[in-house]
């Protein structure tokens, strides 16, 4: 069984589970990603992941708001 779990600012949580046999758990984990990816990418569904912009040369941003600088 599979549902969602949880919604989040960029993500849904789905939280599923299966019944295996010992041992074969992280196959069927694998497959069932696999399948779960190719069913996002034929609905054009992107998956979010987490990202960090850097400016080269801003000012030092915690500087800048205490108001005091180094002499």
């Amino acid at each position: 069984m599979a549902g969602v779990d949880q919604l989040a600012d960029s993500a849904v949580m789905l939280k599923c589970r299966f019944k295996v046999k010992p041992l074969e758990q992280w196959g069927i984990r694998r497959a069932y990603l696999r399948r779960l990816k190719y069913a996002f990418d034929q609905k054009g569904i992107e998956i979010p992941f987490p990202h960090l912009t850097v400016y080269p040369g801003a000012p030092n941003l915690i500087e800048a708001s205490s108001g005091s600088a180094a002499s």
